[in-house]
């Protein structure tokens, strides 16, 4: 389930850092959930999820097959009760799959453990941590050649810089930066080179807040 899992670009309007969701068709476009949140306590959401393990070989399969977990099935209450029951059964599959692989990274990368559980309480549990502790390792250690982390990383930020800023609020801006700095410092963290933070970071974004300022300063002269 981790390799399916879609990278979801930052949102510097809302202030909300990329992250990994599973994104599925629904209805005639398509349905995002989060897996580093609670998952919203709805036969939407379930239905998505289960979609997803299915397609992935979780051995959920149901009776009736994927329509039960087809948009709209939330107004058949017997499908609801089917989406719930084997949503319920899916977690319970995952919580021994989470025990094992949260027990197998913790002791080295607890971080990596820590990130999965970060918008849950002391006593809750990400019934997916397992899934997003492994995608997240991929992600740190997974690649094995310098230029394979320059190209990832180069274009995360090429398309962070090409986010027009120059009418978006100082607070949007502050989340904008914040979101670079993060990248770059997790590139300078795996020996990128300055010339390469250079090219595809320091540079267009300085170019970006000039942008912004001349913008700005022509609208303070015409009021």
């Amino acid at each position: 389930m981790s390799k399916g899992l879609q990278l979801v670009p930052a949102d510097t309007k809302k202030g909300q850092p990329e992250h990994y969701a599973i994104v599925v068709p629904w209805a005639s476009s398509s349905m995002e959930v989060r897996l580093d949140e609670k998952i919203p306590a709805n036969v939407n959401s379930y239905s998505a999820v289960i979609k997803y393990a299915i397609k992935c070989g979780c051995p959920i399969a149901s009776a009736t097959g994927d329509a039960s977990f087809a948009a709209g099935s939330a107004n058949d209450s017997q499908s609801e009760r089917k989406i719930k029951q084997t949503y319920d059964k899916l977690v319970g599959y995952m919580a021994s799959y989470n025990s094992r692989i949260e027990k197998a990274v913790e002791l080295e990368l607890s971080k990596i453990v820590l990130n999965t559980k970060q918008h849950f309480g002391k006593h809750e549990f990400n019934a997916f941590g397992g899934v997003l502790t492994i995608k997240y390792a991929l992600d740190e250690y997974g690649l094995s050649t310098q230029s394979a982390r320059d190209e990832e990383a180069s274009t995360k930020l090429q398309k962070l810089v090409n986010v027009n800023i120059t009418e978006r609020r100082a607070v949007d801006v502050r989340n904008w930066l914040s979101i670079i700095q993060k990248i770059i410092v997790e590139w300078r963290m795996s020996k990128a080179s300055s010339e390469m933070v250079e090219q595809f970071a320091t540079a267009p974004v300085l170019a970006q807040l000039e942008s912004m300022k001349g913008t700005r300063d022509g609208m303070d002269q015409e009021q």
